[in-house]
């Protein structure tokens, strides 16, 4: 009898013969005797801890509201941000009124889910150093549930002669290096590395030995001069929405040559390929299509082709056959 052997949860029901079956179309999550189901097309639903990627869509009184693809928008509070050069203090009328120099409308963001209330209000925070304004890269959105849970969500490839390769986040990586920002709420930003601080997040993705380094809080996670907008830019092939701005460096500038651009395009429309056959997005799998786009000298523009699809499939049915 199913119904003695495992709890029942979302997405289930025990039928008139006690068989456990599932009432939406989704995958299966285990925990002890605990059973789910999480739909295919479920909006994301926050939790504690979570990486998420937004966009600012209102900045109203001390708080920004930001758009996470949820059931109701993340709310940053002006106490939640670091202040710039990491001075820890009250906030005034003043950082009020400066508000926009640190994150305004259209602005993309990565930050940390810190509540989550009663009422679905989801309460974010950026006092990370490796949390803050996202700029330089292209937006990607997918399924939420292709992101699976991992131990890092800021990742970094190095692309190099003989193929894109597992690489730290620092030193080597920053040199033609794409960096990969992972959110739970099925956004992901692709950029240039030498844009974002991956010290205190770096991982080697196909290393055996994982090493968990505490992230360490505090560092300036803002610019509070930046005038510049971030401008749109034209993606190489695929759907999905593109943003592009300068780097995250002191005067709001970062030169990306076209190997960087080719680099972050190609990566970043093997995400929207890996999104389209809904298989799940990780620094391997991620790694694995950039390789095989490589090998086969595929384009950007023809890497969301039903061409590149069917290869892409291919190779993951015999990466499953290998693993099983």
């Amino acid at each position: 009898d199913s119904s003695q052997s495992f709890l029942r949860g979302h997405g289930t029901r025990v039928d008139a013969q006690g068989t456990l079956r599932s009432t939406v179309c989704g995958s299966v999550e285990r925990v002890n005797k605990l059973v789910t189901v999480r739909p295919v097309k479920a909006r994301y639903t926050a939790e504690v801890g979570d990486v998420v990627v937004g966009t600012v869509r209102e900045i109203s009184g001390k708080r920004w509201k930001v758009d996470l693809r949820s059931w109701s928008d993340g709310i940053l509070h002006l106490s939640a941000v670091n202040l710039p050069g990491g001075v820890q203090r009250r906030r005034t009328w003043e950082d009020e009124l400066n508000m926009r120099n640190v994150f305004g409308e259209g602005d993309v963001l990565c930050a940390e889910v810190q509540s989550v209330h009663g009422d679905g209000t989801v309460a974010l925070h950026t006092r990370n150093a490796k949390y803050g304004k996202l700029r330089g890269g292209q937006l990607v959105q997918v399924p939420a549930f292709l992101v699976k849970r991992q131990k890092q969500n800021f990742l970094s490839l190095v692309a190099l002669d003989e193929g894109f390769s597992a690489g730290s986040g620092a030193g080597g990586a920053n040199l033609g290096g794409v960096a990969v920002v992972l959110g739970y709420n099925g956004t992901i930003w692709v950029c240039d590395a030498s844009t974002l601080d991956l010290r205190s997040s770096s991982k080697k993705f196909l290393d055996d030995t994982d090493t968990d380094e505490e992230e360490e809080g505090g560092g300036e996670a803002m610019e509070t001069d930046h005038g510049d907008a971030a401008d749109n830019a034209a993606d190489a092939g695929g759907g999905g929405a593109e943003t592009a701005g300068g780097g995250r460096t002191e005067d709001g500038k970062a030169h990306e040559s076209g190997s960087a651009l080719y680099s972050i395009c190609t990566v970043a429309n093997i995400v929207r390929a890996l999104g389209r056959l809904s298989l799940a997005i990780t620094g391997e799998s991620i790694t694995q299509g950039c390789r095989l786009a490589q090998s086969l000298k595929v384009e950007p523009h023809s890497i969301c082709e039903d061409d590149f699809l069917e290869k892409l499939v291919e190779q993951e049915a015999l990466r499953r056959l290998t693993v099983g």
